[in-house]
């Protein structure tokens, strides 16, 4: 699962230049036009190095709520 959002910026970190996300961050996985919320993200900034648990700030929180919802079904079966 990796992280998407609307909007980006390149900024400076450690002596390199990166893209960082500078708006709410959702959860994709790969091979969809989606977020796991149900967002349209054909345009939108891909981060496919940065996974979205690794997300600490300003996360979806349908997204949170649907990837916790997939883990308990998952420990259900």
């Amino acid at each position: 699962m990796y992280s998407t959002s609307q909007f980006a910026e390149t900024k400076l970190v450690r002596a390199e230049l990166q893209r960082v996300p500078t708006s709410q961050v959702h959860a994709k996985e790969m091979g969809t036009t989606l977020t796991v919320c149900g967002e349209y993200t054909t345009s939108w900034f891909k981060f496919w190095d940065l996974p979205f648990a690794n997300i600490l700030e300003d996360r979806c929180p349908k997204c949170v709520a649907a990837l916790e919802t997939r883990a308990r079904l998952k420990k259900e079966l």
